[in-house]
């Protein structure tokens, strides 16, 4: 358990530095494109490009970051007034069906990536980079998840109650 600790707190600094730095090339690459536009009137053609691959790849970093921070929005208000062993098993089974949805997004990228043939048109990029991010994001996700339903279950187990 603490091995898979250690891996998730490695994807959650990773995903938050990288989507950090993705940010700020978003931000330059955007402000060059205004300027090159209206200052000198000669804009470039590959800022569209990277700013929707770069915004795509931040979406995903940050469901990762999101996750791991316990920030994902969720909608508990009739779950929250079930006696506490229904209330539990419902969340385990939310945990399972999580877990289930992240093999299926990645096991359905691997089915998908090998007919993704073109690429974009400026930066030349494969198009299946833009949906690496979807593949890299579920794996990490999984990896918290998972974490979070051993540790509920080993918290059940030993009859700690959550706050």
């Amino acid at each position: 358990m603490n091995l898979l600790k250690k891996l998730n707190y490695l994807f959650y600094q990773v995903s938050k530095k990288t989507g950090a730095f993705m940010l700020l090339v978003l931000i330059v690459t955007v402000t060059m494109g205004i300027i090159s536009r209206y200052l000198f009137n000669n804009p470039f053609t590959w800022v569209e490009e990277l700013a929707t691959f770069l915004f795509v790849w931040i979406s995903f970093l940050g469901a990762t970051t999101a996750t791991y921070e316990k920030r994902h929005v969720a909608v508990d208000f009739l779950v929250s007034k079930l006696p506490g062993s229904v209330n539990g098993m419902i969340k385990i089974i939310v945990y399972l069906f999580i877990l289930a949805f992240m093999v299926m997004i990645v096991a359905g990228s691997f089915i998908l990536f090998p007919t993704m043939q073109h690429v974009s048109v400026a930066l030349r990029i494969p198009r299946y980079c833009y949906y690496i991010s979807i593949t890299l994001s579920s794996v990490m996700m999984f990896s918290i998840y998972l974490a979070e339903l051993i540790e509920y279950l080993t918290m059940t187990k030993k009859g700690v109650s959550e706050a």
